[in-house]
């Protein structure tokens, strides 16, 4: 598999203002259709979406009935969301498949993750998404984890995708027992937040409120860029483009111009194994509070 078809490209940012960096918002349809349209021109087949990326999945469903003369339709991840609603978990899940694959304008999901990782400890939740794998509503069922634990517990009770944090800063799912742990299960591996949705990018000097943990971390980068000529999207994806086992990465851009510079990184793709045992041992002790979005603390 070539590096331009291993790309994913990840659609939060084309339906909302997703990234901590993020300082160009949410860009209008014309240029999102236009982002979709070079994505596909660079052979990427595979998009990223979820209810929760504000009208990401709208867009996309247009943009396929738009191409719908080509012949031509790509892979769709999508996601189940949490349950905040009076409903059952069994009904819920029916009312958001049907609403996605109406958005999307599909009647079969490629790619339908759990959004949520509690609900990999729900067994009607995963019975239920199986039985729709069973029925060919869903083509693959998994999940989007946040801990080895939550992978291991996904791929116990049979879901054959996981979409797992990667980044130069955050490299707890390459230990070599999970990873061959999925080579024995045959689970798609997915590395999404490579660029850690943004933070990589970021002045140390301007972060918010308790993510100060993250400045020393963010010299460091890039003083390592500095030496090695990199940029800091170059060595984040090409970091994680080094990783024979991953099979996808998951790719933000908000503009035509970050696709571009990001492309070029992929089909140029350049790694020194000695790069990489320095990323290792400089990052070898960043807290949980600075790789894991969930636990940061913006004011």
């Amino acid at each position: 598999m070539n590096n331009s078809s291993r790309i994913v490209l990840g659609t939060a940012q084309l339906g909302s203002s997703y990234g901590i960096a993020n300082k160009s918002g949410k860009p209008d349809q014309k240029t999102a259709f236009a982002i979709l349209d070079q994505a596909r021109e660079y052979g990427i087949n595979t998009f990223d979406t979820a209810p929760g990326y504000g009208n990401s999945e709208i867009i996309i469903g247009k943009y396929i009935k738009h191409n719908d003369r080509m012949n031509w339709r790509p892979a769709i991840i999508t996601k189940l969301p949490k349950n905040r609603t009076k409903l059952d978990q069994k009904q819920f899940i029916r009312d958001q498949i049907n609403e996605s694959r109406e958005r999307l304008g599909v009647d079969t999901l490629d790619y339908y993750l759990i959004h949520d990782p509690e609900e990999v400890y729900n067994e009607d939740t995963l019975r239920t998404l199986l039985q729709y794998e069973e029925k060919g509503v869903i083509k693959n069922v998994g999940a989007s984890v946040y801990t080895l634990e939550e992978a291991y517990r996904s791929i116990d009770y049979g879901l054959n995708v996981l979409q797992v944090p990667l980044n130069i800063f955050d490299r707890r799912f390459l230990h070599q027992h999970f990873l061959a742990h999925c080579r024995r299960k045959k689970v798609i591996l997915m590395a999404r937040s490579v660029f850690l949705q943004g933070l990589l990018f970021y002045e140390p000097e301007l972060l918010p409120g308790a993510l100060g943990e993250a400045r020393d971390h963010l010299l460091k980068l890039r003083s390592i860029c500095k030496s090695t000529g990199f940029t800091i999207s170059e060595l984040a994806l090409n970091y994680v483009l080094s990783r024979s086992e991953i099979d996808f990465i998951v790719m933000g851009v908000d503009s035509l111009n970050q696709l571009e510079q990001n492309m070029s990184t992929v089909f140029n793709s350049y790694y020194d194994d000695n790069l990489g045992k320095i990323i290792d041992q400089e990052f070898s002790a960043i807290p949980q509070e600075v790789v894991d979005p969930r636990l940061w603390k913006l004011r």
